[in-house]
């Protein structure tokens, strides 16, 4: 079972924690940008599989006209139809709304994480709902990502690319891995003990993959074979993620008046460093949340 980042923030962290976040709603824009998106397809010319979930049809539009060259889309109008096309098809990423008639995309995920042979597909959400509870409710359920509307597409672009990725050597570890049948509910113990010893130490920027091995009373192979087969992350990436993801929390709550304090606070140093790392994962320079 792949792991599921669902980061708890820090009261250390929080200024003002009862800040409320105001929705933003925007109307999105017909132009589609015209920036070039890394593509992530296979070496042969197989392209890696969309299920886009979605009853809007111009939202649904806009993602398949600029993603389609990309990846193989295929579409539902909302989570029962979803349910119909993945009896068919096991796509390597699920992009889905929230709010939809008949079944919504919490619940779309929920049924999934019951499926043995869906449960590890990645699951980006899309909301019009900037409230914090929302977004954790989601990575709550299982969910690995999430954009609030209206976003840029070459930011969808760019968290879809990331975790087909990892999604793709999680799942080449898995089949050349001699798992036992324990396998699943073990890494999903450990990932989350790993995860809550990176949070501990989220503004020493000096933690080191060695350090997290030891708390868990392994070595580093031993923690690099497990977190490349529930992850596709190496310790390393892994303890990056964490932070990065900690970062857009705060940018998106704005509890930091400067990128330099969430920077800082999430255990990063150098300003183009972070600024690079960040705008890779998400699709956008942390500057642009302030």
């Amino acid at each position: 079972k792949g792991s599921v980042f669902t980061l708890s923030l820090p009261q250390s962290l929080v200024r003002n924690p009862g800040k409320a976040l105001s929705p933003e709603v925007r109307t999105m824009p017909p132009a589609l940008l015209d920036t070039p998106v890394v593509s992530v397809a296979k070496k042969t010319n197989e392209r890696p599989h969309i299920l886009l979930v979605e009853d809007n049809p111009d939202m649904r539009q806009y993602i398949r006209n600029f993603m389609n060259n990309l990846y193989i889309i295929t579409e539902a109008t909302d989570g029962l139809e979803a349910l119909e096309v993945l009896k068919k098809i096991t796509p390597d990423l699920i992009i889905s709304d929230i709010m939809m008639p008949r079944m919504d995309g919490i619940t779309l995920a929920k049924t999934l994480k019951e499926d043995k042979r869906l449960k590890n597909i990645p699951f980006i959400t899309l909301t019009a709902k900037a409230d914090e509870a929302g977004k954790v409710a989601a990575l709550r359920t299982g969910i690995d990502d999430y954009l609030t509307k209206p976003f840029n597409a070459e930011e969808l672009a760019a968290r879809a690319a990331n975790l087909i990725r990892n999604y793709g050597v999680r799942k080449t570890t898995l089949l050349t891995a001699n798992a036992t049948v324990n396998a699943p509910a073990y890494q999903d113990t450990m990932i989350a003990a790993m995860k809550d010893t990176v949070l501990q130490h989220l503004e020493d920027a000096a933690f080191t993959a060695d350090e997290l091995a030891a708390s868990r009373n392994m070595s580093l192979s031993s923690l690099r074979r497990l977190l490349k087969g529930a992850s596709g992350l190496s310790p390393g990436q892994f303890i990056r993620e964490i932070r990065l993801q900690q970062a857009r929390r705060l940018l998106e709550a704005k509890q930091y008046p400067s990128v330099a304090e969430v920077m800082y606070a999430v255990g990063f140093e150098k300003a183009s460093y972070f600024a690079r790392l960040f705008s890779e994962r998400f699709g956008k320079n942390p500057s642009e949340y302030l």
